[in-house]
Order: C-alpha cells, then structure tokens, then sequence
C-alpha cells in the first residue's frame, strides 16, 4: 500500500489502486475476525481480559476502516470516480480520483 502512494505521489502510472483496495478489505476483515474470539470470551463469557480496551479500540478502528475502504468498491462511488469532476480545493486541482473521493466525504 505505501509502495502505491510513493508511486502515485512520485506521478508514475499505478493501475492496480483496485486490488491494494481488495487487500486492504481483507486485511480489516482479518483483524475483526482474529479479534471475535476474544470478544466472544470477555463479553458473552465474561471471562478476565486484560486488555479490553485496547480491543474494544481495535474493533472500532477495523470496523471503520472497513467501512471506508469497501465503500470505495460499491457501484456508486466506482460512477463517482469515474464522473468528471469540477470541484476545486484551495486553489489546487486535484486529480478525478481525489475529487471524487472529496465530493464522496461531503455527502
């Protein structure tokens, strides 16, 4: 993934943003089930955890990344990105991608 913005910041063409989108859902969906176990026994169990804050924080934080990352891979945000865009940005343009990202986070 950071390979990808080295290249896409250093303006080299990088037509695989799909599948490091695809990896970066699987890797979210991964952390929330390694996590479930664990939930299972503290929460539903009420065994003792030691750390259930830092994993009631890890779900939230896996869950909303999910969240953001596979909203990119529903229908209409893939016609969002790939309709023409005139938004501007402090003076700036930004590429089709960054636009229809902005007008997305706007909604």
């Amino acid at each position: 993934m950071y390979a990808y913005y080295a290249l896409k910041v250093a303006g080299v063409p990088t037509p695989y943003k799909i599948l490091i989108t695809y990896c970066q859902v699987f890797q979210f969906l991964t952390g929330i089930a390694c996590m479930l176990p664990n939930l299972y026994c503290w929460y539903l169990e009420e065994l003792p955890c030691s750390g259930e804050g830092m994993l009631v924080a890890c779900m939230l934080i896996n869950g909303t990344f999910l969240g953001q990352f596979a909203s990119m891979l529903l229908p209409q945000a893939t016609a969002v990105a790939d309709a023409p865009q005139t938004l501007q940005t402090g003076g700036a343009d930004e590429d089709a991608e960054d636009q229809a990202c902005l007008h997305a986070q706007r909604k």
